[in-house]
């Protein structure tokens, strides 16, 4: 028994067989751990504040087990995921799922996975610059 003046922690407020839950914070978001996720997300975080004036097509080539190719098209402030290859895309960004899904996280930097070669990019390169403000996952 604890000695007059001192309480005992009730269960699952913090004694050693039951430590204390911690609540997540309301804000934080949940990672991304599927590729196809992101794909169907970036519809809904689209910014069509930033894509003003944009005609452009983003081809995403993702490799790796959770893989696959998807292309998104930014025209007139809409945008329009598709799975699969487009026939004329404006840039072309090739990488791992393990990459995609570190940069979407924010674990990992775009530039510095471009600059070490795990992110390739072909075509007009500076577009990518822009996924970020486009699709603020």
């Amino acid at each position: 028994m604890p000695p007059h003046g001192t309480s005992r922690p009730l269960p699952g407020e913090g004694d050693n067989m039951n430590p204390p839950k911690v609540k997540e914070k309301e804000n934080e978001k949940m990672a991304l751990t599927d590729v196809k996720e992101v794909f169907d997300k970036m519809g809904e975080v689209f910014n069509a504040n930033a894509a003003q004036g944009l005609d452009v097509v983003f081809q995403y080539e993702i490799t790796g087990d959770g893989g696959g190719n998807w292309n998104v098209v930014v025209k007139d402030g809409a945008c329009q995921v598709n799975e699969g290859t487009h026939e004329a895309p404006s840039v072309t960004l090739t990488m791992s799922d393990e990459t995609w899904l570190g940069i979407v996280n924010k674990q990992t930097n775009g530039m510095q996975a471009f600059m070490s070669g795990q992110l390739k990019a072909t075509g007009d390169i500076m577009l990518a610059q822009r996924v970020e403000q486009l699709f603020p996952l």
